[in-house]
């Protein structure tokens, strides 16, 4: 299925790619919204150490990268958006919020 992808924060605007987060909103083409969380290892270390906690909470749905990158992050989504399953699980539905 062909879908777009919309970054609320140009990637060009984080200043630490090897340790930040970004939401990527996606549009499918049956009109479809979702927001993915993709974050790298480092970030998620940081989190936890400013919130001094031994776990992330299951909850959280994130996308862990090598780093923030286009590249990288768009080869995620075109996995992702092969499974209707990744989507759902993955995927804040806009439409739902």
């Amino acid at each position: 299925m062909k879908y777009s992808v919309f970054y609320p924060t140009p990637i060009s605007e984080i200043q630490d790619i090897r340790g930040g987060n970004i939401d990527v909103c996606v549009t499918r083409e049956d009109g479809k919204e979702f927001t993915f969380v993709f974050v790298t290892p480092e970030n998620l270390r940081n989190l936890m150490l400013a919130e001094n906690a031994e776990y992330i909470d299951f909850r959280f749905k994130f996308i862990v990268v090598k780093e923030l990158s286009e590249k990288i992050i768009e080869g995620a989504l075109s996995e992702i958006m092969s499974e209707e399953y990744f989507c759902n699980f993955y995927g804040a539905d806009i439409q739902e919020q």
